[in-house]
């Protein structure tokens, strides 16, 4: 975010986001209409939440699926992540030139992590045609691992108790109309939460797609208690500046509080237990299962 939130969000658009594409709008707003009724409210709650009010939790989100047990943003790494009753999974979502959604964090393919075709290294994801994109295997397995399309994750969700983080790369906030559209077909349009970066990504979501939850990361102390503000179902904060008194701002308003912990300093029991400790509701975590354990750790201790 280049621009803190406090001085935007003092006087309130009261139509359309200014950089939203009207065709986007459009769009948007029909399929909305069509599908959900614009204006309808999310039915299913986060673990916790009830009539604005939040009872604390500790929860793990596996950082592209449960990363050990396959490729990041595979449907083996999701489907276990899933099937170890991990609550919050996030991916990364990137809109092809096809049409197609699909699973995929890096900007451009290159090896080791991509087992592609020499002349596809370089290339932009969404630059890749269909079958150029079948080509493409994450592993070495056999038979190896393919990119998923967002549909075959999504239908994952079914009848299940968790919840997606979608983070959407590259052009792909131009395809929530599709999103929508797909998440709603498959009934799990209240199991997703879209990441926004900027108040023009936020309001673009609740104004226009309000089936879907909402997660807004912010850059300091600052701008967490000014995302308090706009209540969103989840703010994102940072373990070196996360206090007791930030995540209790934010329960105070309904709101759950999530930190990450990618690095191989913060991946550990200690800095978990200290993020719980310090009312951190969600732990982004690439070893999910661990930070899983901890939080039923500390539950079952009573230190919250």
């Amino acid at each position: 975010m280049n621009e803190p939130i406090s001085s935007r969000y003092s006087a309130l658009p009261t139509g359309l986001p200014s950089g939203l594409p009207l065709p986007t709008f459009f769009i948007g707003f029909f399929t909305c209409a069509i599908l959900t009724g614009c204006g309808a409210t999310t039915s299913r709650p986060l673990p916790g939440t009830a009539a604005g009010s939040v009872t604390p939790i500790c929860e793990a989100s596996a950082h592209r699926g449960l990363r050990e047990e396959g490729p990041d943003n595979s449907l083996r790494a999701i489907r276990r992540a899933l099937d170890s009753e991990i609550t919050f999974v996030e991916v990364d979502v990137r809109w092809g030139a096809d049409g197609e959604l699909f699973l995929f964090h890096d900007r451009r393919l290159h090896p080791p992590g991509v087992h592609s075709p020499a002349t596809l290294f370089g290339k932009r994801p969404e630059e890749l045609t269909t079958a150029e994109r079948a080509s493409i295997c994450l592993d070495s397995s056999e038979p190896c691992t393919r990119i998923p399309t967002l549909r075959s994750a999504l239908e994952l969700l079914k009848n299940r108790e968790s919840f997606y983080q979608l983070d959407l790369k590259g052009d792909s906030y131009q395809a929530l109309p599709i999103i929508q559209q797909q998440a709603t077909g498959l009934g799990v349009a209240d199991q997703v939460i879209i990441q926004c970066y900027s108040l023009e990504d936020f309001y673009t979501v609740k104004r226009n797609f309000p089936v879907f939850k909402t997660l807004y990361r912010t850059a300091s102390a600052a701008q967490f208690l000014d995302a308090v503000e706009l209540q969103p179902e989840i703010i994102q904060g940072d373990l070196q500046w996360m206090t007791k008194e930030l995540t209790t701002a934010a329960h105070n308003r309904g709101i759950r509080v999530l930190v990450k912990t990618l690095s191989t300093q913060s991946e550990n029991p200690g800095t978990y237990q200290t993020l719980f400790r310090k009312g951190v509701d969600i732990i982004l975590s690439d070893a999910p299962t661990k930070a899983k354990r901890m939080a039923r750790f500390v539950e079952e201790c009573g230190s919250l």
